[in-house]
């Protein structure tokens, strides 16, 4: 079931991965303004800004907070506040009896792709990719950001994806007042077809760690959205692909929609085209890249569970969200 969040809802922000001590307070401020704008009561989890010599805090702790974010009735949704590298350390001290008893909205992205997709996986509760805590804490550039948090996590209506008209991938934590925004060329085509289905995905080294668990999602008959960060070179993203389409169910991929890579990857569409086009089990497959979502910004929030039309075409591509 996908759950939405309304104005007066209570929402949590829980630390599972880095901790939140790692944004800077200036942005803490700004997120917190933009969220308690859209009408939410704002609750913070007691570990939330712990912080260890890994940057994170202990599992024991980051698990309290994931439960007591479920288990508590007056929480309606619960955001993530920064991604890292860590969060699959606590699947299997997760009590799922819990999340499955107090279902609710979640939400975040990156290393957050573990959680959420374990959580589709072993309650069949729709998550959310989406902005997490620290990313509302942008000052500039984040109307189409919010726009589609807006209509997919708080509207209930289709949601026509549009290319946004700028985007950027500058150390916007470090000074909010030199912001740098490319104009957007729009996305590229792949490969084209039509087809609509059910998405999981989302940070792929993050999701590919799920790779031979239970916790990984069945991917037969699914669209894939998958987006990767500044560390996914043309190299590294092309072994993390290949093997991702090498586990049970790739050959049944019905499609592709792939997030704007970050500068310092320095992919190019050739070396993006190349590497599609190495991997058999993606012969034929709609594939549509470039897509505002990922580690730049702006970018659009889906669900993992939910459905999609993707209709590929060399012009006006359209990708709807259900």
């Amino acid at each position: 079931m996908k759950y939405l969040l309304k104005k007066s809802d209570e929402v949590r922000i829980i630390a599972p991965s880095y901790s939140g001590k790692m944004i800077p307070a200036p942005v803490w401020e700004m997120a917190l303004k933009r969220l308690t704008g859209l009408g939410f009561k704002v609750s913070f989890g007691k570990h939330v800004k712990e912080v260890d010599l890994m940057e994170s805090t202990s599992i024991e702790n980051r698990l309290n907070d994931l439960h007591e974010a479920f288990a508590d009735k007056s929480v309606k949704g619960i955001i993530c506040a920064i991604g890292g590298y860590n969060s699959n350390f606590l699947l299997d001290k997760i009590d799922w009896e819990i999340l499955k008893k107090y279902p609710k909205f979640f939400g975040g992205m990156s290393d957050i792709t573990v959680l959420g997709n374990a959580i589709y996986t072993m309650t069949g509760l729709k998550t959310y990719q989406m902005p997490n805590f620290r990313n509302f804490g942008q000052k500039y550039g984040f109307e189409y950001t919010m726009e589609y948090f807006v209509k997919e996590a708080m509207e209930n209506d289709e949601v026509l994806v549009k290319p946004s008209k700028e985007w950027s991938d500058d150390r916007w934590t470090k000074n909010q007042e030199k912001r740098k925004f490319v104009k957007n060329k729009g996305w590229w085509v792949l490969n084209e077809g039509r087809v609509d289905g059910v998405v999981v995905g989302g940070n792929l080294c993050s999701l590919n760690l799920l790779q031979g668990t239970k916790y990984m999602p069945d991917i037969r008959n699914k669209i894939l959205f998958i987006e990767d960060d500044s560390m996914s070179t043309a190299g590294e993203f092309s072994r993390n692909l290949r093997s991702l389409m090498q586990i049970e169910g790739a050959l049944d991929v019905k499609g592709f929609v792939l997030g704007r890579f970050q500068k310092k990857t320095k992919m190019l569409r050739e070396q993006l085209e190349m590497i599609i086009g190495d991997i058999p089990e993606l012969k034929n497959k709609p594939i549509l890249a470039n897509v505002d979502f990922g580690h730049t910004d702006p970018k659009i929030t889906w669900v993992i569970g939910g459905e999609v039309l993707l209709d590929i075409k060399k012009i006006n591509s359209e990708l709807v969200l259900k």
